[in-house]
This record gives structure tokens, C-alpha cells and sequence, in this order.
């Protein structure tokens, strides 16, 4: 019971490293990446991350107008605070879209079959019904998978 303790609390603090120079890396690529944004990218990646709000807020039995009433936000409070983080997560995803193209990031059809078995194993499904599910989104796997690899570029490049 100790010794599973222990490696719990050993998995969280690296887990917590782990996401720290993660969030370090995100923070420093966009401060020194000179890069216009335009505005109705901004919106669009708001209007998404007011979706996973909600969609947080309803796995949680709530929805947006109850949180509003809560906290005492607007529908427009909110997108204010959230404008700016959107910059940076538009932001970021150019960027590393770029660093994708200049490196030649490809994914292969076994990297994609091993996404799907990945989500299959996690959600108890078979293989095959979960790719046919996910049949029209391969094209979003891929530059998924693209984005993680130009990140763990630039992880391996600031160790």
C-alpha cells in the first residue's frame, strides 16, 4: 500500500513537471514568435473554448446560463477574458503548423491506425468501429498527430 502510494505521488509531481515545462515552452515560443493573428481566427478559437466550457459545465450536471449567474459574468465577460488566451492558442497552432511544413512532418497510416487503436483501447471499443467513426475526421488525426510531433521538435530541442 505505501510503495503504491509513493509511485502516485512520484507519477503526479512528474506528471507536474512534465506540464510546467510544457506550459514554459508554449508561453516562450509565442512571446518570440513575432506574428500577426487575424481577428476572425481569435473569434473562432473563442467560440471554441466557450463550447468546451459548456461542455464542461454539463458533464459537471450544470449549464452556461447557471455558471453566468454564479460567477456574475456576461456571455461578453467571458469572451473578453477568453479573447486573449485564444490569441495564444491560434497562435501557438500556426506556429507550430509552420514548424510541421518546415521540417517535413509526415504521419504515417500506421501512426493514424495507432491513434484509433489508442482511443479504441480507451473507450472499450473495437478497432474498426471506431475508425469508421472517425472516418471523416482522419485529415484532423493527422495534423493532430503532426502538432504533437513538432512539439516533442521543440521539447527535444530546449533539453
Amino acid at each position: 500500500m505505501e510503495t503504491y502510494t509513493k509511485e502516485q505521488i512520484k507519477n503526479k509531481k512528474q506528471t507536474e513537471v512534465e506540464s510546467k515545462f510544457s506550459d514554459d515552452i508554449f508561453n516562450a515560443v509565442i512571446e518570440n514568435t513575432p506574428l500577426e493573428v487575424p481577428e476572425a481566427m481569435i473569434e473562432t478559437e473563442t467560440q471554441t473554448m466557450l463550447r468546451e466550457v459548456e461542455q464542461n459545465l454539463s458533464q459537471q450536471g450544470l449549464n452556461m446560463e447557471l455558471f453566468q449567474q454564479l460567477t456574475g459574468k456576461t456571455m461578453e465577460d467571458m469572451k473578453t477574458e477568453m479573447s486573449e488566451q485564444a490569441e495564444k492558442r491560434v497562435k501557438f497552432n500556426l506556429i507550430l503548423a509552420e514548424i510541421a511544413k518546415a521540417e517535413n512532418i509526415e504521419i504515417s497510416d500506421e501512426e493514424v491506425d495507432d491513434e484509433i487503436k489508442e482511443i479504441a483501447t480507451y473507450y472499450g471499443r473495437e478497432f474498426d468501429e471506431v475508425k469508421t467513426i472517425f472516418e471523416a475526421q482522419m485529415g484532423q488525426i493527422k495534423s493532430d498527430l503532426a502538432t504533437r510531433k513538432a512539439v516533442q521538435l521543440i521539447k527535444d530541442n530546449v533539453k
